[in-house]
């Protein structure tokens, strides 16, 4: 897909006529350090557009933003990061399940970024059952993968695939430094058994 716009819009912490529009959102969650705002920059041929930054756990809202005039991308505050206190993380928790439940999104993929090296985590299995439960489209980019042997990413791989048989699931193999698995993202995006 060309990007030839993509700017950011506003962040959002609770109910907004942008979320309830008729534009389609592509939504990227993730724990904290695993490359999500690299990742969506690089989706999108951006260097900048999503800000990465040093101290894990700064986002505390829905960042969202335009792309071509026609849909969004929403940034989602990244989870698991210990320092937080346990009243911001559950908090953030709060925000991701609000938005995933109840926020009134009427057209939606969800990707779930992972570092393929750490695989799955307890906290990444409670966003991809709540997204099953609720019927929703999958996407999973293992990031990273520019770390693994081809060996240890195969292994990955299967443990994803075993984990999830049911349900809406893509898994891309993706690496947001090196630019690996972009075209397979948009690919697995506008397929017609996949799209909105």
């Amino acid at each position: 897909m060309e990007i030839k716009e993509a700017k950011f819009i506003k962040g959002i912490r609770g109910s907004d006529e942008l979320l309830e529009g008729d534009f389609p959102q592509i939504a990227f969650y993730g724990r904290s350090n695993v490359g999500k705002s690299s990742s969506i920059n690089a989706v999108l041929g951006r260097k900048k557009l999503v800000k990465s930054s040093s101290t894990p756990g700064k986002t505390k809202e829905l960042n969202l933003f335009e792309i071509n005039n026609s849909f969004h991308v929403i940034d989602t505050p990244g989870y698991g990061y210990a320092k937080l206190s346990e009243r911001e993380r559950e908090k953030l928790g709060k925000l991701i399940r609000w938005y995933i439940f109840e926020s009134g999104v009427k057209k939606r993929i969800n990707v779930l970024v992972l570092d393929a090296k750490v695989g799955l985590t307890d906290l990444d299995k409670q966003i991809l059952k709540a997204l099953v439960l609720k019927g929703e489209k999958v996407l999973i980019l293992m990031n990273k993968i520019d770390k693994l042997r081809q060996k240890d990413l195969s292994r990955q791989r299967r443990e994803l695939e075993d984990f999830f048989k049911e349900g809406n699931i893509k898994i891309i193999p993706f690496s947001a430094i090196k630019l690996k698995g972009i075209e397979s993202f948009w690919q697995a995006i506008s397929a017609p058994d996949f799209w909105f």
